[in-house]
């Protein structure tokens, strides 16, 4: 009998471990991470995200991020890599490593644009501000082989970070910031990699709210801030012939009687794209990538992540 309840015991711990696991790696909680905690600025310096309270589980990701490094550094390493947060990482199919419903098929839209034609990395981790990547790019995710080019989307939730109060005004206060949080990471890539090219992704428009219509409102009180980083990042790469600026957004929105919307079916939370949105986001990123790479001879990519989830292994969090 002490046997049998030690057993259910240890089970409901494992339960209770593994869907907190997956709540902490859902980027929903990572965007109602600021209203729980009382934060509302956000990281203004590297910084790794144990100190959030996100636990090892970010770690081990990040762990596992520079492991592909080292391992493509040892080989030939990377013609492109693309830093980010969540919607980056959709790139991989997964939310802070683990797969995930609207991420599913965008990991083959990935290999298809990408990963078939180029020795392309995917580094980047669902609910990162700007701090928590510029801390990943010191501490082991910069390769030691120059790629040829980086591409980096990284803001939103900095935004984000700033919204407890979900004043517009408070928003457009984070705007200088976020940009010379960018203007750091692009010297140190500078510095990396003198002759790569570094193409910024202008942010994405995204919904106001998690829940109800709002989630696809647009404008909303994110609207100018998005355009003010945007026209920021688009300033910056005007210092350089190797810095690129592009902004893939505009295939999301939808006219709607007389007026615009977040496109459902391309954002079906108002903040993430599904495969479909990711096809549209990737056939932009092309038009801007194609001129700065030519095809590699051996498209065989020294590395752990192969740009493709097999579905039928994958698993699903609860």
């Amino acid at each position: 009998m002490a046997v049998h309840i030690a057993t259910q015991v240890v089970v409901w711990a494992l339960a209770v471990m593994a869907c907190t696991t997956i709540i902490m790696y859902n980027p929903l909680f990572s965007s109602l991470w600021p209203i729980l905690t009382g934060t509302c600025s956000p990281v203004l310096q590297p910084e790794a995200r144990w100190a959030e309270g996100w636990g090892v589980g970010w770690l081990n990701f990040h762990s596992k991020l520079v492991r592909e490094v080292q391992r493509a550094d040892e080989n030939e390493g990377f013609e492109l890599i693309f830093y980010g947060d969540s919607i980056t990482e959709d790139w991989r199919g997964t939310s802070g490593g683990l797969p995930w419903p609207i991420g599913s098929g965008t990991a083959d839209v990935f290999y298809k644009h990408f990963g078939s034609k180029y020795r392309a990395e995917v580094l980047a981790i669902a609910g990162d501000q700007i701090g928590h990547l510029w801390w990943r790019i010191l501490n082991g995710e910069l390769p030691k082989k120059p790629p040829k080019a980086f591409t980096m989307l990284i803001g939103t939730n900095d935004l984000n970070a700033a919204d407890c109060n979900m004043n517009e005004t408070e928003l457009l206060a984070t705007v200088p910031g976020i940009s010379y949080r960018v203007t750091e990471i692009i010297k140190l890539l500078r510095r990396a990699a003198p002759d790569a090219h570094i193409v910024i992704q202008g942010l994405l428009p995204r919904g106001s709210a998690w829940v109800g219509p709002k989630e696809w409102k647009w404008p909303n009180r994110f609207t100018k801030p998005i355009e003010a980083v945007n026209q920021a990042f688009e300033e910056l790469t005007a210092l350089s012939p190797l810095l690129h600026y592009v902004n893939c957004g505009l295939p999301l929105i939808r006219s709607v009687c007389g007026g615009e919307v977040l496109d459902v079916g391309l954002l079906p939370d108002g903040l993430h794209p599904n495969a479909a949105g990711m096809d549209l986001i990737a056939e932009c990123l092309e038009a801007s990538l194609t001129p700065l790479l030519r095809p590699a001879a051996n498209n065989t990519a020294p590395r752990l992540f192969t740009g493709r989830i097999d579905s039928k292994h994958a698993q699903l969090p609860c």
